[in-house]
């Protein structure tokens, strides 16, 4: 991982305070020779595999939005690998999946739940703020994809500033403008679901983002997008009276 700020680090994840008000999350991202806490059982069911590079497009976004707006965003990085504690999910079962199989885990889900739960407790509810919860997808059909739990989690508004800017840049977004999310809208169980800014103002919004391979794993990609976001999440921001 190549950190591009001092982090606050919990054995379990990794928490970078910043000054705007953006937090981005990274569930999936450390590689299981590189995770923390090896000695937890596996869990039996759901994906396990690591998002390539996704902990370097976060880091990338994160140097581009302090670049553009002389402020950093928050970051929280999981350092257990979600084959043994899969930060994405909830406890509760859901569809025979659950955030970890093994009782050891527990204390170390909490304190990441903590984590983000007094990030959003210290943001004003008249201020604007955003939650990003960034992961790697393997369908490869577009470049991008994102979830607002089917505009549950997000005001109309700011979805479209994102999808207008990236359209404009080139990508392959879904859903596009008016459409309806029918790809990684998120799971009932998912970091924005259980932590939906639009709940308590209608000025903050939590949205999940799907990046494909493509652009995850080619750097010159991986920058051009992270600058595109980066002038989405500016514009949203300014449009915030």
């Amino acid at each position: 991982m190549n950190e591009q700020y001092p982090l606050l680090t919990n054995p379990a994840f990794a928490f970078t305070p910043g000054e705007l008000p953006l937090l981005i999350t990274v569930p999936h991202g450390v590689h299981l020779d590189e995770s923390h806490y090896p000695e937890l059982n596996e869990r039996k069911n759901g994906l396990k595999l690591e998002e390539q590079n996704i902990i370097e497009t976060a880091q990338a976004l994160a140097q581009t939005v302090a670049s553009q707006q002389r402020k950093r965003p928050a970051m929280l990085i999981a350092l257990v690998h979600r084959s043994r504690l899969d930060f994405g999910r909830s406890p509760t079962p859901l569809r025979g999946e659950s955030a970890y199989d093994d009782p050891r885990a527990a204390p170390l889900f909490t304190a990441h739940e903590d984590c983000i739960h007094n990030w959003i407790k210290a943001q004003p509810v008249e201020r604007p703020a955003l939650l990003l919860d960034l992961h790697g997808c393997r369908t490869e059909t577009h470049d991008l994809f994102i979830g607002t739990r089917r505009g549950k989690t997000c005001p109309t508004s700011y979805l479209y500033i994102l999808q207008s800017t990236l359209l404009s840049s080139g990508w392959r977004i879904s859903p596009l403008p008016g459409q309806p999310e029918t790809q990684f809208s998120a799971r009932p169980d998912s970091i924005i679901s259980r932590h939906n800014l639009s709940s308590r103002s209608p000025n903050q919004a939590s949205i999940q983002i799907e990046i494909s391979g493509r652009v995850r794993n080619d750097e010159q990609l991986r920058w051009r997008l992270v600058k595109d976001l980066g002038t989405s999440i500016q514009t949203i921001f300014q449009s915030c009276p």
